[in-house]
């Protein structure tokens, strides 16, 4: 059963982390408080999953129509749709989009939060734990259209329209701002947990002046709180983790397979070396065996070569190829995989399953899954922003999925 760690960064300023872990059926099965310095050990915990919970009075999010055709270039023009919102410079922030919703004409979900708070947020959490989400809190709240949910968690209220997005706001002004905010908005009916009667009832009459309904409970414990927030930390529809803070997904099998091919071709200079300072039997077959396993990892790695006599064939190959990593004269492999690679970060829909490098054509060729036929639209927006191209091979239908075959170029 999948387990996710959830650390909420909302006291940090306090040197101190909450955290929890949740299965998938939603239970806290491990929670705890630890020592900012300490962070780093929740590494150690058996989770397939890390999110990280922003504080919301950080992070702002509103709906707005994205007439970008492409993800990227929903990206790019994210920034100047809220222009008009804020009051700093959109260069001083750090923006980024929410889920993408099913009907290309339906609002966009965008966050933006302070460049400075976020490069703090993400200073404190570190290398080590390789944080998948980074999501404000208000929005790790249950939703329902029509609903709205309050709680209040340690010194701050938190609200979240069920499909308008949400905000959050210190306690203090919660009783102030909140009804405004309700007065301004479409909902049937708002769920309020608090033991504030101050705030309880400025709720209510908002409620009762609109004809509509509200359901009052106490107030949630502050663990009762965090684990509401942990259980729904997985299904938030934003993520903060976007452009330059985006997560660095870890090499495939097959760049894997590359990496021990770069390493034979640094390790077979020995080998020659070895051969032709051989002047007897036993030097000769040692040789021979060196080769011999050269030849077989060279050939997993580059199926596509014959080698014919390894004494003769491998040399000049290898050389070839060991120009590819140093960056030489060879087809630049990696610079193309970069591209590749880089291109498929932003595109949730699209995973890459196997590459591999036609030195003859100069060319990168990727088995890939994506969910739409759009999506192979997209991936040749980012594509073609890194100065390559992607051509379209074979696809076919596998299930929910779609796998094809793809072929990347430098632009010509």
């Amino acid at each position: 059963m999948k387990r996710t760690l959830v650390i909420f960064l909302d006291q940090a300023i306090k040197d101190t982390v909450r955290w929890a872990v949740a299965a998938a059926d939603g239970a806290i099965v491990e929670d705890g408080v630890v020592a900012l310095d300490g962070l780093a050990a929740l590494a150690a915990l058996e989770t397939d999953e890390v999110i990280a919970i922003a504080p919301g009075v950080d992070v702002s999010t509103a709906f707005m129509a994205t007439p970008a055709k492409s993800e990227a270039q929903a990206r790019i023009s994210a920034p100047f749709l809220i222009e008009d919102d804020v009051a700093v410079d959109v260069a001083d922030l750090h923006v980024a989009l929410g889920t993408k919703p099913v009907r290309p004409d339906a609002p966009r979900l965008i966050g933006w939060i302070a460049e400075n708070a976020m490069a703090s947020l993400t200073g404190l959490l570190g290398e080590g734990l390789k944080v998948a989400r980074l999501a404000p809190d208000y929005m790790c709240l249950p939703a329902a259209p029509g609903e709205v949910v309050i709680i209040e968690v340690a010194d701050t209220a938190l609200v979240r329209f069920g499909d308008a997005g949400g905000f959050a706001i210190e306690r203090d002004l919660a009783a102030d701002v909140v009804p405004a905010a309700l007065m301004d908005a479409d909902w049937e009916t708002v769920h309020l947990y608090t033991d504030d009667k101050a705030f309880a009832s400025s709720v209510s009459d908002v409620a009762e002046a609109s004809g509509r309904s509200i359901e009052t409970a106490p107030g949630l414990s502050d663990r009762a709180a965090y684990e509401t927030l942990a259980v729904g930390a997985s299904a938030a529809p934003l993520t903060l983790l976007q452009g330059k803070y985006a997560p660095k997904r870890e090499l495939g099998a097959s760049v894997r397979v590359w990496r021990k091919a770069a390493a034979l071709a640094a390790s077979l200079a020995a080998v020659v070396i070895v051969s032709a300072m051989s002047e007897g039997f036993y030097y000769d077959r040692q040789a021979n065996r060196m080769y011999k396993r050269a030849e077989a990892t060279y050939t997993a790695a580059f199926p596509q070569d014959q080698i014919r006599d390894p004494r003769t064939d491998l040399p000049p190959r290898m050389r070839i190829r060991l120009s590819e990593f140093r960056g030489g004269g060879g087809p630049a492999f990696l610079q193309l995989a970069v591209v590749l690679s880089e291109s498929t970060q932003t595109l949730d829909t699209v995973k890459v399953d196997a590459m591999r490098f036609d030195a003859a054509q100069g060319d990168l060729r990727a088995n890939i899954q994506y969910k739409d036929f759009s999506d192979i639209e997209k991936l040749k927006s980012e594509i073609a922003a890194r100065g390559a191209r992607l051509e379209e091979g074979r696809a076919r239908q596998e299930g929910s999925v779609i796998a094809g075959e793809i072929i990347v170029r430098r632009a010509s």
